[in-house]
């Protein structure tokens, strides 16, 4: 089979490998797990630390690792990182290995955030075809909550009998992802032509801080999309207590977000003809506004979760229609380091602001938490808006 054809079949074989990659039966448990083997609050909140941290500190070099050495190579090790941090948590039983576990779970989320998505976006640049990329990364996204959904609840089904079922199931899953891994055809760019040399790794985290930082749009549209991506987050978990103290039973909250996923899933799958309807300037202005204004009304309304699925929907527009802006402003053998610097931009805000919100939200109440994160969108829409339309020469 030619190279065009066998780019043209990464599409379909990253459908497969984005629904195996989300299919996590873990998830939704591994804090009651940890729990369950005796690691208290505290422990758990240092081990969740852990992760962050590390994820922060390795998203840059480990994009250069993909964009040197293959977003192929990087896709695979994320999935052996994956297999290795299940069979760690599986089968030690001190805080020592459970944090060197989730060291290697943060290494394998890296290596796979700015890989898949740069593997699959130069698939289509070099058949001529990156039009199609907005399309694709609706149906990926949808793909993407659909697996989260399923996992979610045969994940919690199998722990109902036994834990080292749902963790025995994530390793088998984990085992097929790295096979077909390895079905994936490289795309050749221009960085494929230099030396494959670990020492490169820092040359090339470097000048990708240089393309970002020479583009002002392109980065703040990062820090904006990344605080918004971070808004949704923080909201999905610090809701579950708000609907809690304000008088909803949990088969309820469950459903309201389970409606918020659905929701997210089928704005994205139609994020592409609301691409054609409106410039890439407007659907940021309208997105912007529409997330700024459903954080407020969900620190003021009686009706709290018919917003959070109103954010739910501008988040899963805003996802796919950024990462198509981002890309078409960066070059291909950068490309897998920049989008692990958008990743990296997410990790800090949620290193900083997802804990100072949960201290507002201790100190005061969760109310005043959503008041603070309503006025911090306000900013950021303000200056976003004022960027974005105080040129009409830059897209």
């Amino acid at each position: 089979m030619n190279y065009a054809a066998e780019l043209k079949k990464n599409i379909q074989r990253n459908y497969l490998f984005t629904f195996l990659y989300n299919f996590n039966l873990t998830s939704s448990i591994w804090m009651i797990y940890l729990a369950s083997k005796g690691m208290t609050l505290i422990e758990l909140g240092m081990l969740e630390s852990i992760f962050h941290i590390t994820s922060f500190a390795m998203e840059v070099p480990t994009g250069a690792i993909a964009d040197i050495f293959g977003r192929k190579v990087s896709r695979t090790l994320s999935r052996v990182f994956s297999v290795l941090y299940f069979l760690i948590i599986l089968f030690s039983d001190s805080f020592f290995m459970y944090a060197c576990a989730m060291g290697i779970c943060a290494l394998s989320y890296t290596m796979e955030s700015g890989a898949g998505e740069a593997l699959v976006y130069d698939s289509l640049k070099e058949n001529g075809n990156e039009k199609y990329f907005t399309k694709i990364s609706g149906y990926n996204e949808v793909i993407t909550q659909g697996a989260m959904f399923g996992a979610y609840i045969l994940g919690g089904y199998l722990s109902n009998f036994n834990y080292i079922y749902a963790y025995t199931g994530a390793i088998m899953i984990g085992v097929i992802s790295i096979l077909q891994s390895l079905s994936f055809k490289e795309p050749l760019i221009k960085s494929d032509s230099r030396s494959k040399n670990i020492k490169d790794v820092f040359k090339q985290a470097f000048e990708s801080f240089r393309i970002v930082k020479k583009d002002k749009k392109l980065l703040f549209v990062i820090i904006f999309v990344e605080a918004f991506l971070m808004f949704t987050t923080t909201l999905f978990f610090y809701l579950q207590n708000y609907f809690l103290s304000i008088g909803y039973d949990p088969l309820s909250i469950g459903f309201f977000m389970a409606l918020s996923s659905i929701a997210s899933a089928t704005s994205a799958f139609f994020a592409h003809k609301l691409e054609k309807i409106f410039d890439e300037k407007k659907l940021f202005a309208i997105l912007s506004i529409m997330s700024c204004f459903s954080i407020w009304a969900i620190a003021f309304s009686t009706v709290p979760y018919v917003f959070f699925i109103l954010t739910n929907i501008a988040d899963g527009v805003l996802y796919v229609v950024s990462s198509n802006y981002i890309n078409k402003r960066i070059p291909s053998e950068n490309r897998a380091t920049i989008l692990s610097f958008c990743s990296m931009v997410f990790s800090l805000y949620m290193m900083v602001l997802f804990p100072a919100f949960g201290v507002i939200g201790d100190k005061f109440s969760l109310k005043i938490s959503f008041i603070f994160m309503g006025a911090f969108s306000t900013i950021i829409t303000f200056i976003l808006l004022k960027l974005l339309f105080s040129s009409r020469k830059d897209g």
